[in-house]
């Protein structure tokens, strides 16, 4: 630490920085920051999320492929709903794009 903090000391000033990075990037806080967006397209919600990831790398870094696992894992309710939502609105999208602009084949 660049300072002493006041009123506490070094170990419990870095205990409870850790607990605030811990509760900033829980999967419960990403739900939540990721909902507080709810208005917003998809696709601005899911950068959202995949941007809190590689930030949250920054803080706590995922050294290994089971790090990351254990990561998704426990995001697992959010990436699930935003795979979800992103599915079905692409399938609503190809069954209204298929609709209106198909093209007939003619023979020459």
């Amino acid at each position: 630490m660049a300072h002493t903090p006041l009123k506490m000391s070094i170990a419990e000033a870095q205990s409870e920085l850790d607990k605030a990075w811990t509760r900033s990037y829980s999967p419960e806080r990403n739900a939540q920051a990721v909902e507080s967006i709810s208005d917003k397209p998809i696709d601005h919600r899911i950068m959202h999320f995949i941007t809190r990831l590689a930030f949250r790398g920054i803080y706590f870094p995922q050294m290994g492929k089971g790090a990351w696992a254990k990561l998704f894992f426990a995001n697992r309710r959010l990436i699930y709903s935003l795979a979800r939502e992103g599915v079905s609105r692409w399938q609503k999208h190809e069954a209204t794009v298929g609709v209106s602009s198909a093209v007939p084949i003619t023979e020459i």
